[in-house]
């Protein structure tokens, strides 16, 4: 978490990927430290049941494991069409 965050604040990154468990906490976590989230997050994960929540910080995408390379594909494209509005 400590990393996840300290990374953000250095590269002000346009896309997050964010595992839900990291060491530390969660990917929540992470989010839960910045005021305002200027980036766009994408989850990647191994678990399903938090996919709700994600949507809620306002996820991009939810992507499960093992990773599809098309997911990866449309969610990047997704976060594209984003940043053009």
């Amino acid at each position: 978490v400590d990393t996840a965050i300290a990374a953000i604040n250095n590269l002000q990154p346009d896309i997050v990927f964010l595992d839900i468990e990291l060491i530390g906490g969660t990917g929540f976590d992470v989010l839960d430290t910045f005021e305002e989230i200027d980036f766009e997050v994408i989850f990647v994960t191994s678990y399903p049941e938090f996919g709700a929540k994600a949507f809620r910080y306002e996820a991009i995408d939810y992507i499960l494991k093992p990773v599809e390379p098309q997911d990866l594909k449309d969610a990047v494209e997704r976060v594209f069409k984003a940043r053009m509005v």
